[in-house]
């Protein structure tokens, strides 16, 4: 790696969240990322903290970020009653720059966000992602089920 560094993302990198938002789902899907939904998203919940994200710049580059939403809910684990919760999402390296590490930079700092305020995550992950989140002490079950209206 070259000179790289990771930093919180803040409102005044909403466009860059969402070309990587863009560029993350068009690996997935034809859906054209509706941008000004987005932005609007972006504004309210990196303001309130209820997203939040880390970039990692390489050369003067955003090559990568992690986020994750988070939320207050019930937790019945650890014996506490009420927690916060964090859903890590949009992790994400353009093409050019994977395999050396800057995802797993960007994680490194969303979890050490986490760690300090004891915010428990969960994910979902492609075949290509399960490797580091492993590496990084994530476990899985196959419990998870989802409902969409």
């Amino acid at each position: 790696m070259t000179a790289s560094f990771v930093r919180r993302a803040t409102v005044d990198d909403i466009d860059v969240l969402v070309d990587l938002r863009a560029s993350f789902v068009s690996e997935f899907s034809d859906d054209e990322t509706q941008r000004e939904p987005l932005v609007e998203y972006l504004q309210r919940a990196l303001t309130s903290e209820s997203f939040l994200a880390w970039l990692v710049v390489d050369d003067g580059r955003v090559v990568s970020t992690s986020g994750m939403a988070v939320y207050e809910r019930m937790v019945r684990s650890h014996g506490a009653g009420v927690g916060l919760e964090g859903y890590v999402l949009n992790v994400f390296t353009y093409p050019e720059f994977r395999r050396r590490g800057y995802g797993r930079l960007g994680m490194e700092a969303l979890l050490d966000y986490a760690r300090e305020r004891r915010i428990r995550l969960t994910l979902l992950t492609t075949d290509e992602g399960r490797p580091m989140y492993e590496k990084l002490g994530f476990s899985h079950d196959d419990r998870t089920y989802r409902w969409w209206p």
